[in-house]
């Protein structure tokens, strides 16, 4: 099955367990076979970063990338 929908990615900068060279890698291949991507690294910030019950949350990132995915998802008409 080949996945078709718009793809929103949101990424923390200093996740060691996907290095940024390696989402850099994804919006290379995505671009390049046309899919329709999104994808935003906020900078220093672990993995988890939007979790607020853990070490890892960064309120700052974490608002916005919630704000972007709440606009995203309006875009792709997902929400109203």
């Amino acid at each position: 099955m080949r996945r078709r929908s718009a793809r929103a990615r949101l990424y923390g900068g200093a996740d060691t367990g996907i290095p940024v060279a390696q989402v850099e890698a994804l919006k290379t291949a995505l671009a390049e076979a046309h899919k329709t991507a999104e994808f935003k690294i906020y900078p220093g910030a672990p993995h988890g970063f939007h979790a607020d019950y853990r070490a890892s949350y960064r309120q700052e990132a974490a608002e916005d990338a919630w704000n972007q995915m709440q606009a995203w998802l309006r875009k792709y008409k997902v929400l109203s």
